[in-house]
């Protein structure tokens, strides 16, 4: 099986309020990994494939804009 890196991008800018998943915990399509706080809301993060959460590039509490990345899955095949 070929592994490839997908990227995990957020569709709203806010804070991070919460990371779901450690790295190296595998996921599935659509599980909710984070929690993003946008205007006094929560706003769930989706995996947008199933495989391993390789790397988080933020933070909780990090600021985040829309469409930034947030982390590396590696996508089953």
């Amino acid at each position: 099986s070929r592994d490839m890196e997908k990227n995990m991008s957020t569709h709203v800018a806010g804070q991070v309020w919460r990371l779901e998943l450690a790295e190296c915990e595998n996921v599935s399509k659509e599980q909710i990994i984070c929690s993003i706080e946008c205007m006094k809301m929560e706003i769930p993060g989706f995996a947008p494939v199933a495989g391993e959460l390789t790397k988080w590039l933020v933070s909780s509490e990090d600021i985040v804009s829309a469409g930034q990345v947030i982390g590396i899955l590696t996508a089953e095949e």
